[in-house]
């Protein structure tokens, strides 16, 4: 509209006098015994659920022989979305001071994959690791080497934490569909 103003052909604005609601966040709701009984009875389940405990350490366990296990971990417990953990690089993270910088995304546009900032300024972050999250990198990394190793001249050195078998970036969509069926 201001372009067409620019250009001489309206002489005002109309759309600046439109009021927009602000969007309502939905408010997270923990995924108690009740509201799990609720979602298994209706199909209906709240926006935005948040593990329990219980939960939570259920997942780790069922994942932790997960190639990508130390990849569900840090979701699970250091909130990184998927196309955080998707662009998580190894020149972002610092083992020995123990912290990993989320500097970018991987976004997922059908299958097209770019390369963008985290999803707002504030998801720009030091993410802090203790030792056990440290040594499971370290662990990750060693894995990393020897399947580089064995798959010779077809790795693809992307530098990502979180690669395929042959060194291939991740598709984010992958992970969700890897999550519904971890492992």
């Amino acid at each position: 509209m201001n372009a067409a103003i620019r250009e001489g052909m309206l002489r005002d604005n109309p759309a600046r006098y439109v009021e927009v609601p602000s969007p309502r966040r939905p408010h997270a709701l923990v995924w108690t015994a009740q509201r799990v009984e609720a979602w298994q009875q209706t199909g209906e389940r709240p926006a935005v659920a948040v593990w329990t405990t219980e939960q939570t350490a259920t997942f780790l366990t069922f994942t932790a022989r997960d190639r990508l296990a130390v990849m569900w971990w840090l979701i699970a417990l250091r909130g990184l979305r998927r196309g955080e953990a998707a662009g998580l690089r190894w020149a972002d993270v610092d083992l020995d001071a123990g912290v990993a910088m989320i500097e970018q995304q991987r976004i997922a546009n059908g299958h097209l994959v770019t390369v963008g900032p985290p999803k707002t300024a504030a998801s720009r972050r030091l993410v802090a690791l203790d030792r056990h999250t440290v040594r499971l990198l370290r662990e990750h990394r060693r894995r990393q080497r020897t399947e580089q190793r064995t798959a010779g001249e077809t790795w693809q050195d992307s530098g990502y934490v979180f690669v395929a078998e042959d060194g291939t970036p991740l598709h984010p969509d992958y992970l969700t569909r890897r999550f519904r069926h971890t492992p």
